[in-house]
């Protein structure tokens, strides 16, 4: 046996793993997780609680708007947040209107209708507690049409297709001066600057948004000026609502993945550094 070929030690072995193991362990603390939730704790921002409190300290009979302004690209990141927002409207004794200025909007608005199953699961009555106005593709001019007559924005309703006038909770409401507060859950144009400008700026409607990720930026100043109330953004934001709101949710549920593969990426390292170390310290002897 030649001099040099002397067996490796733990730390030499652990450098030279197969890059196959490590991808093998990766995709075991994704699947896992998402197959079996482990509830990992998440801390939850001073953002989503104010955008939380708004909604939870809505007083009642309040008129809210509850507007899908994205496509189904934005579902990903958005959709939980409006099945959490939806939610926690139902739980509160106030008046849901419900609307789109995306195409694709009325659609998701229905399905999150049909998820929940108000007059089953919150004893909401459609046209009463609730309604679904539809998509009024006419993007900022249709929100300036529904700041001044939501009956020209919204003739008709998007379940029945009746005149809007006839359900009972139209009662009393003729444009934005009727509602207690707006919220946007958007992706895009028609977005945040065109709610400001048609709804904000001149009737001063307490209004908060949830928005992707990326458009954290875009949204911030109009938080700092006051005209946003609050928002959230992203799948973590989600996530965290969904904690405040109690539903678990799909947000929630990819949490677990996130911090297990944080948890390895981690891991790997540590064993790297002191691997590199202890191996260095053994070649100086």
């Amino acid at each position: 046996m030649q001099a040099g070929a002397e067996k490796k030690g733990v730390w030499e072995r652990l450098q030279e793993v197969d890059s196959r193991i490590i991808y093998l362990l990766l995709w075991i603390v994704i699947l896992w997780p998402l197959i079996s939730p482990i509830g990992l704790p998440i801390s939850i921002s001073a953002g989503t609680r104010e955008y939380f409190k708004m909604i939870d300290d809505l007083k009642p009979g309040s008129r809210v708007v509850l507007s899908y302004d994205l496509s189904f690209a934005g579902l990903p990141e958005l959709g939980p947040m409006t099945l959490a927002t939806l939610h926690h409207l139902l739980t509160k004794d106030v008046k849901i209107y419900i609307c789109s200025f995306w195409e694709a909007g009325s659609d998701i608005a229905a399905d999150d209708i049909k998820a929940l199953n108000p007059e089953k699961n919150y004893g909401k009555v459609y046209g009463r507690d609730y309604i679904h106005m539809g998509y009024n593709p006419m993007r900022e001019v249709g929100m300036a049409q529904f700041a001044s007559d939501v009956y020209k924005a919204f003739p008709t309703d998007y379940i029945n297709k009746k005149p809007l006038e006839t359900y009972e909770i139209m009662k009393g409401v003729s444009g934005a001066k009727d509602f207690d507060l707006l919220i946007s859950i958007q992706s895009g144009t028609p977005g945040n600057p065109e709610w400001v400008r048609q709804w904000i700026a001149p009737f001063g409607i307490p209004y908060i948004l949830g928005a992707l990720g990326v458009s954290v930026p875009e949204v911030a100043p109009y938080y700092n000026a006051g005209q946003v109330k609050a928002f959230i953004a992203g799948l973590r934001s989600a996530a965290e609502y969904e904690l405040l709101v109690g539903r678990r949710g799909v947000a929630l549920a990819q949490q677990d993945p996130l911090s297990t593969t944080h948890i390895l990426v981690i891991l790997f390292v540590v064993i790297g550094n002191l691997g590199y170390f202890f191996t260095r310290a053994k070649g100086k002897r």
